[in-house]
């Protein structure tokens, strides 16, 4: 059996930011929008089939955390 390992969310432009206590979060853009991010079994590895470099997903509003 192999190491369970993840997807690394560096690099990825699906983002968008949140204010929470007066700091700047980043969040990933679909589980904050949508609740979930898409992702497939490959392996021993789960990859995130959200993530992309495509600087339209980044949502460079910046909101208040919960609205």
């Amino acid at each position: 059996m192999g190491k369970l390992s993840s997807w690394t969310c560096k690099g990825c432009t699906n983002v968008c930011y949140r204010i929470l206590n007066g700091e700047v979060f980043t969040y990933c853009r679909p589980v904050i929008e949508k609740g979930s991010n898409r992702t497939r079994w490959e392996g021993d590895f789960i990859n995130c089939l959200d993530k992309t470099t495509d600087p339209k997903a980044e949502d460079k509003q910046v909101k208040m955390y919960g609205t």
